[in-house]
């Protein structure tokens, strides 16, 4: 027992000590990192190519931190300008700082010379040989002679690019009248208060001011409790200001609550989850169709702002045929459909489904009877379309 106790002993000592170890060793290496020894290097002009025994590092003003200390030759150069060298000893702990003013160079600077970049608006980015170089209007001294590409870009505006033939001793002026690619929208419902989506995302509430918006379709959704969904495609286009302006709709509801009318042209069954035209094709155009014509009117079909309109089916058509609520049709006789569908419409219904080779199935919903009709030449007929 003793023994085990001596090794479970010297077990710990042995953990503790390798702990300890690796504490003192992380301190070190922190302590280490925090006595690196350190450059700042300003020259003046600044954006001065700097170099740590000749290897660029970047351009002025810089901060450099090596792992080592020791002598080092340090070199900073500018186009135009007499470059500098000086020998430098780095030391742990300490951050040295150098202030380099760079003499122009007069043979140098007759191999450059200037550039004045401008744009419509102002306030572009200017990129010189893919170099960023600041914002218009930018002046530009010592850019070496010859041939140099200029790019201009701003948000919302198209990206222009532009050669440019540097001359020695000269300075070339550019004007760059930038393409606009933004306009701007304002949203307001009546109510206010709507949450507006554009193209999917939450943008705000009404009344809003959306600025830079790219030209194009965009899909703008208007969101309110207690009041229909407004949907529309708006076509910005740039420099523009574009306008939606809705007056937000309360859904109607049927006397037994199954059927919501959208007021926009739809009547969705809630029972059955199918959504119906509130009129049907006869009360939409004022004449009759037969089967063909009713295929292509549901396809053309644009209601409510959908136009995944179709025909229905027989067994869709029974649903909402129900013997205890009456409505009339063109005639004035009873048809028995809930009376928030339109009236004035025919009581021949075509369906989708085709029987033979001539006709198709016709519900009838003065009494809930299915009977086949020829799909050319019948009469007296008519379409309620039907969506999904």
């Amino acid at each position: 027992m003793g023994k085990v106790l001596r090794k479970d002993k010297k077990g710990c000592l042995l953990k503790v000590g390798l702990v300890g170890i690796l504490v003192t060793s992380l301190l070190a290496a922190g302590f280490f990192i925090l006595l690196r020894p350190g450059l700042k290097v300003v020259s003046e002009p600044s954006v001065s190519a700097v170099f740590l025994d000749e290897n660029y590092v970047g351009e002025t003003p810089l901060i450099i931190r090596m792992w080592m200390g020791g002598k080092h030759i340090i070199s900073v150069s500018k186009i135009g300008y007499h470059g500098f060298e000086q020998s430098i000893k780095m030391r742990f702990g300490k951050t040295q700082n150098i202030y380099i003013e760079l003499t122009p160079d007069v043979h140098l600077k007759n191999l450059c010379g200037g550039l004045m970049v401008k744009s419509s608006p102002v306030g572009a980015t200017v990129f010189l040989d893919g170099k960023e170089k600041g914002v218009t209007p930018l002046n530009l001294e010592n850019v070496e002679k010859g041939l140099h590409i200029v790019k201009v870009a701003k948000n919302c505006f198209s990206l222009k690019e532009k050669k440019v033939d540097i001359t020695a001793s000269k300075k070339i002026d550019i004007d760059i009248k930038l393409e606009s690619l933004c306009g701007s929208l304002v949203v307001k419902s009546t109510p206010d208060g709507a949450i507006v989506f554009v193209d999917g995302k939450e943008k705000g509430v009404t009344p809003l001011n959306l600025d830079n918006l790219r030209k194009g379709n965009l899909s703008v959704k208007l969101i309110k409790e207690g009041f229909e969904t407004e949907s529309k495609i708006i076509t910005v286009k740039p420099s523009e200001k574009s306008n939606f302006s809705v007056k937000l709709r309360q859904p109607i509801a049927s006397s037994d609550g199954r059927f919501v009318d959208h007021r926009n042209g739809t009547v969705t069954d809630t029972k059955t989850g199918l959504m119906w035209t509130r009129e049907d094709s006869y009360v939409h155009l004022g004449k009759y169709l037969n089967w063909e014509q009713s295929g292509s009117y549901v396809n053309k079909l644009s209601t409510g702002g959908y136009d995944d309109w179709r025909l229905p089916k027989i067994a869709e058509l029974k649903k909402i045929y129900e013997i205890e609520k009456s409505n009339t049709d063109k005639d004035g006789d009873i048809i028995h459909i809930d009376p928030i569908f339109s009236s004035g419409g025919t009581f021949w219904n075509w369906s989708s489904e085709e029987q033979g080779k001539c006709c198709a199935k016709v519900f009838l919903i003065i009494d809930g009877s299915v009977i086949k009709n020829d799909r050319i030449f019948s009469y007296e007929r008519g379409v309620r379309a039907v969506r999904p």
